[in-house]
């Protein structure tokens, strides 16, 4: 389901930082999307509920043949806002030092799936205008 999710940086977040990756597209759902989300969810119910990690993480192989691209970073300077739907696949970068931080308040908007009829509002319009 579509969720969304900010983050703003009280300070610059530099690519040895870690900053946020987003994969363009990946909002989209595809076949080959559907068919890797389905398989993970199989191996994920036969797991023991203490084995659980709650998100299912993805390879750059596993993009690739589902047709997406590979993650973008976003290292920002301080004072910026992220927003993303994170129906997408994102992550936090790898870390390249040993003392790596990223100070942000951060907020996530994660609407009903069980409501009978899509509502409209000034959100759902933002996020269809201005998706990747």
């Amino acid at each position: 389901q579509p969720a969304l999710k900010l983050w703003y940086f009280l300070e610059d977040v530099r690519l040895e930082d870690g900053p946020f990756e987003y994969v363009r597209g990946s909002h989209r759902l595809n076949a080959a999307r559907a068919r890797w989300e389905y398989q993970r969810s199989v191996e994920a119910s036969r797991k023991n509920a203490t084995d659980r990690s709650g998100s299912f993480r993805v390879t750059d192989a596993e993009l690739l043949a589902m047709n997406y691209a590979l993650p973008e970073s976003f290292p920002v300077q301080a004072n910026t806002v992220v927003i993303a739907n994170v129906r997408g696949f994102h992550r936090r970068a790898s870390i390249q030092v040993d003392i790596a931080k990223r100070v942000a308040i951060h907020a996530s908007l994660r609407p009903s799936p069980f409501v009978p009829v899509p509502i409209e509002s000034p959100l759902t319009s933002w996020l269809k205008a201005n998706s990747l």
